[in-house]
């Protein structure tokens, strides 16, 4: 699970979403990434609980061994703007 956290509701993401989605007990990795600064913070589970792996330079690296997929921090953009998705003719209704 890769989470891009907004700034407007990161205290809610980081505490009671993060907490439901480590009950899962399928869910081997979550990834809360900081939109507005190079931060990742993805969360492994283990056999003792979950471990913090924190990326904050460019040479970083997200990572999931659940499905295979790696990527280079330096790869990924951080800051961008969030846009409103375009609406067609008949959604607008």
């Amino acid at each position: 699970m890769v989470e891009v956290l907004s700034p407007s509701t990161m205290d809610y993401d980081r505490g009671g979403k993060l907490k439901f989605f480590k009950s899962l007990p399928t869910l081997r990795h979550v990834a809360p990434i900081y939109r507005n600064q190079m931060r990742v913070e993805p969360f492994e589970r283990t056999d003792e609980g979950w471990r913090l792996h924190v990326s904050t330079a460019p040479e970083g690296v997200l990572r999931s061994d659940a499905v295979d997929f790696e990527i280079d921090l330096d790869r990924t953009r951080f800051d961008a703007p969030v846009r409103r998705p375009i609406l067609d003719a008949d959604e607008a209704r």
